[in-house]
Parts: structure tokens; C-alpha cells; sequence
């Protein structure tokens, strides 16, 4: 019977000739894509970047999940940071209040998590604009 592929299958064998190299850049904090973007280029890499990904997913899961685990403790860390005003931003987590530029903008005005938390609001959204209606009526 005849081979019905019209390349031969040679994708795994170049990803595991530059394994090293690949395994090294991806510690050092580079991202898949700029990964085999260069090697892409200058390698003329014979594997498309799904299959790249799923290379490195099944031949380097421990980098992975090691990078995995230290973007989650930068991402924690950022959180429990406190605020130029001392408060933290764990207490507008906990009213379900996520973005940072609405926590900064309520701080700003003047506003408490214990404040905002009285104007049983359901989302972000409702609580821009109570906050935009409340700055129009101190305008006026």
C-alpha cells in the first residue's frame, strides 16, 4: 500500500533536536509564540505553532507548570498589595469590586469599601454609575 503523505513526518524529531534550546527560553520568561516565531524564521521550523504548543505542553510539563505556578504568586501578591491609601485591595475583592482603575477611582472620590458595599450594587458597572452620578451631583 502506498504512503498517502506527501511530506514525510520529521515535525517531532526537529522539535526534540532543539529541545534544549526551546526548554532554556521558555525558563527565561519567553512566551511559546516568541519561541517559534524564531526558530521559525531561522530555522524554517516544519511544525505549525499548534502543534509546537502541544509539543511543549507533552515534553515539558514540569517548566510548564513551574511557570504556571510563579505567574499565580506574582498575580496573588498583586492583589494583597495594599493601596496608596493603606486600604487593601482584598477588601473591594471581597464586595466583588475587581477592576483596578474603578477601585482607584472610588478611592479617589473619597470612598470606602464599608460605603460602597451600603449601595447594594450587583456589579461593576452599576457601581460606575452610581459613582459618575454622585460626582455630577457634587459638581452641580
Amino acid at each position: 500500500m502506498n504512503d498517502w503523505r506527501t511530506k514525510p513526518r520529521n515535525g517531532r524529531t526537529e522539535f526534540i533536536k532543539y529541545s534544549e534550546d526551546i526548554k532554556a527560553q521558555i525558563k527565561s520568561g519567553m512566551t511559546n509564540k516568541q519561541i517559534y516565531d524564531k526558530l521559525h524564521e531561522k530555522e524554517k521550523f516544519p511544525l505549525s505553532q499548534s502543534q509546537f504548543n502541544r509539543y511543549v505542553r507533552k515534553y515539558f510539563p514540569d517548566v510548564v507548570e513551574e511557570i504556571r505556578n510563579i505567574h499565580e504568586k506574582e498575580s496573588v501578591s498583586h492583589t494583597i498589595k495594599t493601596d496608596i491609601n493603606g486600604e487593601s485591595s482584598a477588601a473591594w475583592h471581597n464586595i466583588n469590586i475587581h477592576t483596578k482603575r474603578l477601585i482607584n477611582d472610588l478611592e479617589e472620590s473619597g470612598f470606602t469599601p464599608d460605603e460602597v458595599a451600603l449601595w447594594n450594587e450587583p456589579n461593576d458597572t452599576a457601581i460606575r454609575n452610581r459613582l459618575i452620578q454622585m460626582t455630577l451631583k457634587k459638581g452641580k
